[in-house]
Parts: C-alpha cells; sequence; structure tokens
C-alpha cells in the first residue's frame, strides 16, 4: 500500500479481533447465560425493558416468560425461536450456542409483517427469472433488484471476489440520484481476510444505524465470541468505512460456493433503516437461488468448454501417435498443440532441443524457465502474471506474460510450456487502491480513504487468466504424453521380450522332449517282458522303480502344460498317476479304483514326494490286499483345517495285523518321505480291509 506515513501499522485490519468487540449494536438486548440458564452477562438497555436491579446470577426465567420459547437448541447461529412482548413491546427473539455460554437475543419487532401470501408473491416470479437467467450477469441483476425490492435500500450490489482477493460489482441496483458502482473495483484490503472469515461463518450481516452508539457487555469472566450474533457491534474502521461512502444503513448476505466465499449482496441506504426478521430470510432466499444459478451457469460453461478441449485432444493425440516417436509427433504438431489452449506461443523442450509455435519468450529465457522449473521442484505452473513469481520475466511480458507450464518428464527431458502476451487492462477502481487505508489522528493507527471517486489504473505484465478447464485440458493432454511414452517403451520391450521368449521357448521344448524320452525309455527298460525275469524279487523291485520313475515323468510333465510352474492341482494329478499306473497292472484292475478328490493345489516339489508315497501305498495294496486277486481299492484327497492335506489309501481286503501291514504298505521309504514332509503315517482297518493315512502340511521345505 502505497502513500502510507511510516509508523502506521498496516496489518491492524487484519489482526483485528472483529469477533470479539466487547459490545453490541443499539437496536437490540444481549443476555448471556451459563448451562443452567442463569444470566452471566448482558448488554443493551436492559433497565428499561426488564426494570432496575443486578440481573448478573440470576434465572432467567425470573425475569421473563421463557414458556413459550425453544431453548433447547444449540445453534453455531442466531436462531428465530418467536416474538415476546416485554414490557409492551414486541421483541423477535434469538438464540445460539457460544462455546460455553448460551446467547440470548431481543430485536424490536417491525409494526407490520409481510404474510405468507406477500412474500409468495415477491420471491416466486424472482426465484424464476434468477433460475432462467442465461447468464451469470442476468442472474446476478435479477438478484440485486429483487434484494432493492425486499430491503427498500437505496442500492444493492453484487460484489465478487475475485482470484487476487480483490471485488468487483458485477451487478447493481440503484435509486436514479445515486452514482453508479457498477464494474468498479475494490481493494482485498476493504474487506479484511478475518471479517471474509466472518462472512462463511455467518452469512447474514445488517447495520440498520450505522451512526449507532455500541453499547458494552457487562458481566461474564472474559470477552464472548459474537461470531454467530445477530447484532455484533461492527469494527470502527468498518463503520467510518461506510460513514465515508454516505451510507446511513448496510447489511449484506454472503454467497457461497463449494464452501468458499464467492462474493456478497451489499446493501446500503442513505440513512438508517432496519431489515425486519423475515426480509433477512427473503434475502437469504435470494442469495441461495442466485447461488444455484450461478454454479449451474459456471458447471453448464466449463462442461461445453471442456468437451470442446477435449475434442481437440482427441483429435490431436492418434496423430502424434501415428508419428515414429512422441518426439518427432509433437515436433510435426507443435501448431495444433498451441491451439490446443488458445495460447499465444507453444515451446517444446524435447531433451536438449527447443522447438517454438507462435509468439515466445527468446530460447534463453526458455531455458531459464527450464532450470527455474528443476530448481523450484515445480511439475506445474499456471499463472497469468508470471513476472509476479519469477522477477526475470518482467523483461519479456509483451511475449509472455502469462505461463501454463507442465512437466512430463525430466528425464528423458519432455516440457510443455503454453505462453499468453500481456493485455494491458484499465481497471476501475472506487477510489485509489494505494490509498485505501491512510494515517488517522491517532498516531499508529488507521482510516478508511475517503474519496471513492473512480480512479482508474493501467495494469501491464498480465495476461488472459487459465480458465480452470483450459489447466485441466494441458493437465490431461502431458499424461497422455507420458501415458504413450509408456506404452512405446513397453511395446518395444515386450517386442524384444516376445522375441527372446520365442527363442527360449524352443530350446526348453527341445529339453522337454528329450527328457521325457529319456524317462520313457527308462520306464521300458524297467518294464519286464513275460519270461524275461525268472526272479520274483527282481521282478518286484524293477516294478517299483518304474513306477517311481513314472510318477517323476508324470509331475515334469504336468509342470511343463501348466501356466503355473512352481504348483500342481493334485486333484487332476492324481487322476492322471493312478491312471498310469493301472496301465501297468494286470487288465483285471481295470475298473476296481476309485477316487475323491479336492481340488488341491501345492509345490511341485512336495506333490512329487506324495506321488512316490501313493504309488508306493496303491501297488503294496495291489500285491497284498487280496491276496493276488482284483478288488476295489480308493484313493481320497481332502483339505484340512490348518492348512494340512489328508491323503487316504483303502481296500476291503482280508486286513492285516498293524505290524504286519506297517512293513508290508508302510515300507521304510514311505516313512522316511512322510517324515520328510514333516507329516503324519497312520494305518487303521476299515473293517474289512485297511486304512492307510498320511496328514502333510501344504507348505514346507
Amino acid at each position: 500500500m502505497a502513500d502510507v506515513s511510516e509508523g502506521v501499522d498496516l496489518s491492524i485490519c487484519d489482526r483485528e479481533p472483529i469477533h470479539l468487540p466487547g459490545a453490541i449494536q443499539e437496536h437490540g438486548l444481549l443476555l448471556g447465560l451459563d448451562s443452567g440458564l442463569k444470566i452471566r452477562r448482558f448488554a443493551g438497555e436492559i433497565d428499561a425493558v426488564f426494570g432496575g436491579g443486578d440481573l448478573i446470577g440470576r434465572p432467567l426465567g425470573d425475569v421473563m416468560d421463557i414458556r413459550s420459547l425453544e431453548l433447547g437448541a444449540e445453534e453455531p447461529l442466531a436462531k428465530f425461536i418467536g416474538t415476546l412482548t416485554l414490557s409492551g413491546e414486541s421483541f423477535d427473539t434469538f438464540f445460539h450456542r457460544s462455546s460455553e455460554e448460551f446467547v440470548l437475543e431481543f430485536e424490536h419487532a417491525p409494526a407490520r409483517r409481510r404474510t405468507g401470501e406477500e412474500v409468495l408473491h415477491i420471491l416466486g416470479p424472482l426465484m424464476k427469472r434468477i433460475a432462467d437467467a442465461e447468464d451469470i450477469q442476468t442472474a446476478s441483476r435479477a438478484a440485486a433488484e429483487g434484494v432493492r425490492n425486499i430491503t427498500g435500500y437505496d442500492r444493492v450490489m453484487i460484489y465478487r471476489f475475485l482470484a487476487d482477493e480483490t471485488g468487483q460489482v458485477i451487478a447493481e441496483a440503484r435509486a436514479q440520484d445515486l452514482d453508479p458502482f457498477l464494474n468498479h473495483r475494490y481493494p482485498a484490503s476493504d474487506i479484511p481476510r478475518q471479517a471474509r472469515s466472518l462472512y462463511l461463518s455467518n452469512p447474514v450481516r445488517i447495520i440498520p444505524d450505522v451512526a449507532y452508539m455500541s453499547q458494552p457487555i457487562i458481566g461474564g469472566d472474559g470477552p464472548l465470541d459474537l461470531s454467530g450474533a445477530l447484532l455484533r457491534s461492527v469494527s470502527p474502521i468498518h463503520i467510518q468505512y461506510l460513514k465515508n461512502m454516505d451510507v446511513g444503513a448496510s447489511a449484506s448476505f454472503s454467497l457461497m460456493r463449494d464452501g468458499e466465499l464467492w462474493g456478497l449482496i451489499a446493501c446500503h441506504n442513505s440513512t438508517a433503516k432496519p431489515i425486519a426478521h423475515e426480509e433477512r430470510e427473503m434475502g437469504s432466499c435470494v442469495a441461495t437461488a442466485l447461488m444455484q444459478s450461478v454454479g449451474r451457469l459456471e458447471e453448464d460453461s466449463n462442461q461445453r468448454e471442456a468437451v470442446r478441449l477435449m475434442r481437440r485432444r482427441e483429435e490431436l493425440l492418434p496423430v502424434v501417435a501415428a508419428s515414429d516417436s512422441v518426439t518427432a509427433g509433437l515436433q510435426r504438431h507443435r501448431d495444433e498443440i498451441r491451439r490446443l489452449i488458445d495460447a499465444d506461443g507453444v515451446a517444446l523442450m524435447l531433451d536438449t532441443e527447443i522447438v517454438y509455435s507462435g509468439v515466445t519468450p527468446p530460447e534463453a529465457a526458455i531455458r531459464a524457465i527450464r532450470q527455474w522449473l528443476s530448481d523450484e521442484g515445480l511439475d506445474q505452473v499456471a499463472t497469468p502474471s508470471l513476472s509476479q513469481i519469477y522477477a526475470p520475466a518482467a523483461e519479456w511480458t509483451s511475449a509472455g506474460s502469462g505461463l501454463l507450464a507442465r512437466v512430463v518428464s525430466w528425464s528423458p527431458r519432455l516440457i510443455i510450456l503454453w505462453f499468453r502476451r500481456e493485455e494491458v487492462e484499465t481497471v476501475n477502481w472506487a477510489g485509489n487502491p494505494h490509498k485505501s487505508l491512510q494515517p488517522g489522528q491517532t498516531p499508529g493507527m488507521l482510516t478508511p480513504r475517503h474519496s471513492f471517486e473512480l480512479w482508474a489504473e493501467t495494469v501491464r505484465g498480465t495476461s488472459r487468466p487459465w480458465r480452470p478447464a483450459e489447466q485441466d485440458a494441458g493437465t490431461r493432454f502431458t499424461a497422455s504424453l507420458a501415458e504413450l511414452g509408456r506404452q512405446r517403451t513397453l511395446r518395444d520391450l515386450n517386442r524384444r521380450l516376445t522375441s527372446e521368449v520365442a527363442e527360449k521357448d524352443l530350446l526348453i521344448r527341445e529339453m522337454h522332449h528329450r527328457i521325457q524320452n529319456s524317462l520313457q525309455i527308462v520306464i521300458s527298460m524297467l518294464r519286464p517282458q513275460d519270461g524275461e525275469l525268472s526272479e520274483d524279487r527282481v521282478r518286484e523291485r524293477l516294478g517299483q522303480a518304474r513306477d517311481r520313475v513314472l510318477s517323476v515323468a508324470l509331475v515334469h510333465g504336468r509342470l511343463w502344460r501348466s501356466e503355473d510352474l512352481q504348483n500342481l492341482n493334485l486333484e487332476t494329478f492324481f487322476a492322471e498317476l493312478t491312471e498310469e499306473l493301472v496301465r501297468t497292472w494286470p487288465p483285471e484292475w481295470q475298473d476296481q479304483v476309485s477316487l475323491d478328490l479336492d481340488a488341491v493345489k501345492i509345490s511341485a516339489h512336495r506333490a512329487l514326494l506324495i506321488a512316490l508315497v501313493v504309488s508306493e501305498l496303491l501297488t503294496n495294496a495291489v500285491k497284498y490286499a487280496y491276496a493276488g486277486s482284483a478288488g476295489p481299492l480308493q484313493l481320497s484327497l481332502r483339505k484340512s483345517k490348518g492348512d494340512y492335506i489328508a491323503v487316504t489309501v483303502s481296500d476291503r481286503g482280508s486286513g492285516k495285523g498293524p505290524t504286519d501291514v506297517h512293513e508290508g504298505f508302510g515300507s521304510r521309504l514311505v516313512q522316511r518321505l512322510v517324515d520328510s514332509m514333516g507329516g503324519e503315517l497312520t494305518v487303521a482297518s476299515n473293517n474289512p480291509g485297511t486304512s492307510v493315512k498320511m496328514r502333510i502340511p501344504l507348505a514346507g521345505d
């Protein structure tokens, strides 16, 4: 802020605790109550309403009839709870909670209230005008005219906050003898940050008489937070501001969108003028309707722009993708990239090379911007005034005041810089914004400016702003480029991997066939032909060796056919194993083996060990269970609790004693294999026959 004398505290407005004024306006009364509804503090002309005497500590019910009031609500904002007659006067009554206290406020009721029919007659057509508006300007003008009709104030403005926290009057309804404020800009200091915060938390503020005498709050242990109060006394600086504007009464209704303060419906009157509760509620309805319309119009506009930008992007990406490389595609279509978001120029940093389209800063400046982005760790920048955040940009504002930067990749380097030229703007301020606050008579204190006459200022170094849809389009385009680059890299990698895998696949197939052939040769050699071997002992040993090699061959074949090279499905593996074993047995055994198997996956290593045990048990059952004859055998597989499996081989033969069974069915090889897997082997009678069960953990070494 220029032209302010040395020693003046420029931050006093932002630091002023306006929610703790310690006083109320004089058009009402206030009582502060504890949780038991005893009076802790008061403000206003209490004696005239409640009679003399000390009110502090007295129950509220002792000083007024509260039976008709709903005092249980704990709303953070003053809520209308009814109209009371006190000492012959009617008061509208409001109640809310402030920290640990309840606040009861009384406001003089109007002599005449609008009927419900009158309210609907006013609001119905007004709501329709606002809802049917085709642009924000039309909707705002309808809202301003409607609120002026409701309040009877001389001037009602729709005041919109801009991105730099300044405000602008975008619509106005006024008396003919008043000078227009339409399109006037106001500095951010006119509405300090803590005032904006209060507008967010309490959307209605009234000052029916700017010349009021504040009424101090008496009693209490500390300052009372009046953020939610109706009668809160206003900052002396703001009162002086209104007086300097020749305003006698003021009111405002907050305009909020997505939880943020979009603007205000600001009402001014040249003389004192109250606004009754009903009129304030009507004004709040208008504010809500306006913001609904604004939301719809802004969303419709953003949607249309987003669709337009999306179509441009969808037309551009395929032609870039069709090029030999992403870099070549960007170079070839640089003009389309510039036009993607209506930029005046674009610079594409493709590793060490820079290519341009349109109006851009010089190459040295482009490389300096790249270094600045890197030093600051910035992947995205969107600003209409680059020189405000990057001082060297002040040297070439005519070529690039606005910057939209998107980093696709730092290595290899791919950065897109869109530029917009400076657009010299004339801003019509309501008074000199550099003198919005001036030294007061008290040293170190400030008073608001006295003049609000039109003050034109030429603003340089600023471009057209980057709208949200344009920023999003830049982000989506660069994200698509990054994905396109990844896809090309993956395609190249897949092409190489496919070639290498094909070569390895040929080698593995050759190895598989050789292993299978070798195993089949061994099995054939171990399968004695009739009459070749005369000794039963030798024949038995060769048969056992053949079955074990067969199990190994089956595991290898199953792994080869499976997509999972680490695990086997025991259900299908057991089915194949028994089928192969039965082929080596005498023909009468072909239909004697039944299977009852759960689907269980287990590691290939453990599957091989289990297969060896099952082969051994089935082979022994064939030899001993039915004394050389054929009979039913059953192989079952169950998954049990605790990540265990149970494999059982049983017959319905003559049965054997436990010792003989252990020697015959549970050979030392079987026992060692089961022990190596951390399992248990049990032999039991099957009545008739024998049942051998092994319980093995699914996981293990």
